[in-house]
């Protein structure tokens, strides 16, 4: 009898969890209830998304009298009606209910009286970007504005099957590609009035973007300087004249003539403009850039990255990734830009004290980044980690490792994207000492035995990293044909089954690992 309480208690649980998954308030259906269309499907329209790059929707409400939706694209056409090619609707997916495996508390685990079987889970599906609409990254949609057609099914609990069309759900306005970095080269150039050989600079370089429809102006300094509007190139105003060495940062700005957008781009890594009576060839240098200096403050792409979960095990999903305090290292603070506000570390907290834990698996994405714009300098990434409460097993085997993956055709889909591990190419430092190659983590002072093994092991534990920052970079050269390079920090488990971790110290402490001040280098000499 106690069996059976326990096992109606789960099942409670069991459809709490449910609800808490599904799109509606209940994820279950009550005894004697009809059932009729789904009604009153509502997206929030996408009014400034960029052409040819990954776009998602909102996830959108609708009324299904408390069954699951399922969604699919019936339609896409253009502001004039017209129907989009099968080739452009390719890139088009929506996103349906995903099945999931929630596991319990183990204070919640019971024993089904019919097979006898310890139930500690329970099915159950992830509806949190259930109807979401995808449009892949490398789409052909143009700048313009687009309505779906979108038909939402159901089935009840006695397999009948309810659907209706929604047209003109969800509206789309693509707006052009803008570009988001400017430079010139050499990034410093000297102007000598009166003087024909150093009358201009160069053209502008816009890096990326909508290269086609653009035009330039001045921010600042227009009583020194003109622009050409098509090609960029600077020269001194007609009459200037100066008897001392003059340096300028300008403000160029692109303006797109399609959306009307302006930009403004300024600085050393733009162009310095030296202007003196006559020549001269101490100009001032850049020895190197940050390409990309995301600040991580948020678990979104708009800071920069983005994550996925392959397998939970007994972490809460809120704790993945989660924002933390940004690097203490000396070169991270001294090399931080001041231009990007807050700088955030990211931590996956692995170790769940006290707990039963169970394998996980997780991915952080930074940013696609093109780097063909640079490539003919020499690039790199660099990162800084911090690793905690990582103690290894009986055997000496480490409980979670760290991959650095990069990949050049990543969308959203692990499995099908190429990835390049590149661990072994790491560069990591901690105070005078440098390895190459990923560190051995953690703590192995508790490991009893000095086999060969566990001694070498002890003896590449060189960092004693447990709470230390430490730095690592690698080359990027490798990727610089490619306009969308994706590097990823995965961190995994490799023991199988259950490890018990201690609240303070003890075998098998899966670890917490945290990264901060991700970033791409580019260097000019």
């Amino acid at each position: 009898m106690k069996n059976k309480c326990i096992f109606l208690s789960m099942l409670a649980i069991v459809v709490a969890m449910f609800s808490m998954y599904s799109c509606t308030e209940d994820a279950y259906v009550k005894l004697g209830r009809s059932y009729s269309a789904p009604s009153n499907l509502l997206y929030m329209d996408l009014l400034n998304a960029r052409d040819h790059s990954y776009i998602k929707s909102a996830r959108p409400t609708v009324d299904t009298g408390n069954l699951m939706a399922y969604f699919e694209i019936t339609s896409v056409k253009d502001d004039a009606g017209n129907e989009l090619s099968d080739d452009s609707k390719a890139f088009v997916s929506v996103i349906n209910p995903i099945p999931v495996n929630v596991p319990f508390d183990e204070d919640k685990w019971y024993v089904d009286e019919v097979t006898g079987d310890s139930v500690k889970s329970a099915a159950a599906f992830n509806t949190l970007e259930a109807g979401c609409i995808v449009i892949a990254d490398g789409n052909d949609f143009e700048s313009g504005t687009y309505h779906f057609d979108v038909t939402v099914s159901t089935t009840d609990p006695d397999g009948n099957t309810y659907s209706s069309t929604f047209q003109n759900a969800f509206n789309l306005t693509i707006q052009p590609q803008l570009v988001k970095n400017l430079m010139y080269w050499p990034v410093s150039q000297n102007l000598v009035p009166g003087d024909a050989l150093f009358s201009v600079t160069t053209k502008a370089l816009p890096l990326d973007g909508n290269k086609d429809n653009i035009t330039y102006q001045l921010g600042d300094y227009q009583d020194t300087l003109e622009i050409n509007p098509t090609t960029g190139v600077l020269s001194l105003v007609d009459g200037f004249t100066t008897s001392e060495r003059i340096e300028l940062q300008p403000q160029v700005q692109i303006v797109n003539t399609e959306s009307h957008e302006v930009q403004s781009f300024s600085g050393s890594d733009v162009i310095t403009v030296v202007i003196t009576p006559s020549p001269v060839s101490d100009l001032p240098t850049l020895e190197y850039m940050n390409a990309f200096y995301p600040p991580l403050t948020y678990r979104n792409s708009v800071s920069g990255f983005t994550y996925t979960i392959v397998e939970q095990g007994i972490v809460p999903e809120a704790s993945f990734w989660k924002g933390v305090g940004a690097s203490s290292h000396p070169d991270a603070k001294a090399g931080r830009p001041s231009d990007i506000g807050l700088v955030k570390g990211v931590m996956m907290p692995v170790t769940v004290a006290g707990k039963v834990n169970t394998p996980i698996d997780t991915w952080m994405f930074m940013n696609p980044q093109n780097l063909t714009m640079y490539r003919a300098f020499h690039q790199k990434a660099v990162f800084y980690m911090q690793s905690k409460y990582l103690e290894y097993m009986p055997d000496g085997s480490q409980p979670t490792n760290v991959d650095v993956m990069v990949s050049t055709d990543y969308v959203d889909k692990i499995d099908e994207a190429t990835w390049v591990k590149i661990n072994d190419q790491l560069t990591c430092e901690m105070g005078s000492n440098t390895q190459v190659g990923m560190p051995y983590f953690g703590d192995l002072t508790h490991i009893e035995g000095e086999s060969a093994e566990i001694a070498a092991l002890k003896d590449a534990n060189q960092f004693k990293s447990d709470g230390n920052w430490f730095k690592c970079s690698f080359d990027l050269d490798d990727f610089a044909f490619s306009n969308k390079v994706t590097v990823a920090f995965r961190v995994y488990n490799t023991y199988e089954g259950e490890i018990v971790s201690p609240s303070t110290s003890g075998n098998g402490r899966p670890g917490n690992f945290t990264f901060s001040d991700i970033h791409y280098v580019v260097e000019f000499n």
